[in-house]
Formats: structure tokens, sequence, C-alpha cells
């Protein structure tokens, strides 16, 4: 990625809150319905992807026209409802991923360019510190502390090497 300044945006506080208040409403719709998972139980349930949902939906059809050949443990009424919930939330999902992830990129870009431009200034400010010019030695020690953590805390693995934190950390 360039130093080139990619993200100049302005959200007008108006539309900011309108577009959380959508986000609430939204919220509110769809907590009825919600199920939450553990990474545990993420895991352990077959997934069902793109190509799988048309066999799903043909067998949800041969249900109803060959109900002889439907094993009086399967709950054709509950097959039913998870057919259409799934229908129902993907229409959903394919509407907020792509929302999503432009939000996701467009925020990670936006505090890219944040953090390099914090980084230049307190680079600038160490300078000027260490230059004795005034206040600088203030400002500098403040905005130092966000690395004083960083090689004071030694983290020590079963093997006795040191952890140091990686350079995202940093």
């Amino acid at each position: 990625m360039s130093n080139i300044n990619q993200v100049s945006i302005h959200i007008p506080e108006a539309d900011l809150q309108e577009i959380l208040a959508a986000i609430v409403f939204i919220n509110q719709k769809v907590k009825p319905f919600e199920i939450a998972l553990t990474n545990k139980e993420r895991m352990s349930i077959v997934k069902m992807g793109d190509k799988s949902f048309p066999f799903v939906k043909k067998a949800n059809e041969y249900v109803k026209s060959a109900p002889e050949l439907v094993p009086n443990y399967l709950n054709i009424a509950e097959f039913d409802k998870d057919v259409k919930a799934y229908q129902d939330l993907s229409s959903i999902y394919q509407l907020l991923s792509p929302l999503y992830n432009i939000i996701k990129d467009t925020r990670m870009l936006a505090g890219s360019e944040a953090n390099k431009s914090a980084m230049m200034f307190y680079k600038a400010v160490k300078t000027a510190a260490d230059n004795k010019v005034v206040h600088a030695k203030g400002i500098y020690v403040d905005l130092k502390k966000r690395y004083d953590s960083y090689g004071k805390k030694v983290i020590s693995n079963p093997k006795g090497a040191t952890d140091l934190p990686s350079e995202d950390q940093i």
C-alpha cells in the first residue's frame, strides 16, 4: 500500500445517526430469530454452501411428492422451516455481506492512514523532544505510553524463549 491518502471521508452526523438507527432497527428485527453458536459448535456442524442448497431444496420437494419414502423420524414441518429460514437468511446475508466487507475495508484503510499519520507525528515529536523544543517532551512522554509495555513484559514459553510482540501489535 502506498503513502497516498486513499481515505478522505466525512460522514455527516445526521447520516451517521440514520445509519446507526437503521442498524439498531435491523438488529431488533433479527433478534427474535438469532442463534449464537460457539466456535466448537461452528466447527462441529455440517455446513451448507451454494452447491449443497439445490440438493437440499430438491430433497425437500421429494419429501412432499414421495411421502412413502420419508422415514418416520424425519420431521417434515421442521425440514420445511429450516429450508425456508435458510432461504430468508440467505437473502439478508447476500445484502449485508458486501456492505460489511466494504465497511470493514474502508475502516481498515482509514485506521491504517490515521495510524501512519500518528506515527509521523510521534517521530517528529520525539525528534523535537531530543532537541529540547518547548512542550515537545511532555507530548512525547504522553504518546510514548503506547509503547511502554513493549520490551518490559517478557512472556516465556515452555522452552524458555521469549515472545516479542508482532509488528501488528506495535
